[in-house]
């Protein structure tokens, strides 16, 4: 299946910095996508799933980097052509990498000076470290809450929050994030970035997992591989 992007909803991403699209994931794809985020947390974390869906926003954050690297499920979702079309189409690339993977959650108790509402006060793009991304794609995969105001905003921030499970937002990394809004609907989201094909591996002192790939034996100033990234749309043509 193939999403048709509207000259209008091109221009919105540009103009708004995001843009939502409905049903991206059947019910079906939704309920396999949360079973085996939960099932790759459990196995790295050797925690029950109680003990996972109880951990903070900021552990989710720090145990969840690149998980599609443990499940062939997560690996389709992140890896799924149709999606980093739209990415490529968004951001004017003819090609994009998978970047990394991600996953957001707040259980209903997070604690308010939880270490991740600070992280993510801000652009994506800074917290990252990555040289390259163009885009992220958040996709919700529970309804705990149904927003009243769609999209809410602080001052020039946005909060990329999908109105309905399956649903998912196509995001600006360089975009201001405001996060309290995501937390506070204490729901699940798996976030996908994708970038340009002068993807690099940066130091950022803001990104508390900036050592993650030098365990796939890259050092800081490496152009990533497409055999660790890769390209997951080319342009036919």
């Amino acid at each position: 299946m193939r999403f048709f992007i509207s000259n209008k909803q091109e221009v919105f991403f540009q103009n708004s910095g995001f843009v939502e699209f409905n049903d991206l994931l059947s019910e079906k794809e939704v309920t396999d996508l949360q079973e085996n985020i939960l099932l790759s947390l459990e196995s790295k974390t050797g925690k029950s799933r109680a003990e996972v869906l109880s951990l903070s926003p900021y552990e989710i954050y720090l145990l969840s980097r690149d998980l599609h690297r443990t499940s062939p499920v997560l690996k389709k979702i992140a890896s799924r052509m149709r999606f980093a079309e739209i990415a490529a189409k968004l951001s004017k690339q003819k090609r994009v990498q998978l970047a990394f993977d991600q996953v957001l959650y707040s259980p209903s108790h997070y604690p308010s000076g939880d270490p991740l509402l600070k992280l993510l006060d801000g652009p994506l793009s800074d917290v990252i470290s990555y040289q390259g991304p163009v885009c992220a794609l958040a996709i919700k995969l529970t309804n705990k809450e149904i927003l009243e105001t769609p999209y809410p905003e602080k001052g020039s921030s946005i909060s990329p929050i999908p109105q309905k499970a399956g649903n998912g937002i196509f995001f600006n990394p360089k975009t201001p994030l405001d996060i309290i809004p995501l937390l506070r609907s204490h729901d699940l989201y798996y976030l996908v970035v994708y970038a340009s094909d002068k993807l690099v591996y940066t130091f950022c002192r803001n990104d508390p997992l900036n050592q993650e790939l030098k365990k796939l034996g890259y050092n800081f100033s490496d152009k990533l591989r497409h055999n660790t990234h890769p390209f997951v749309y080319r342009e036919i043509g």
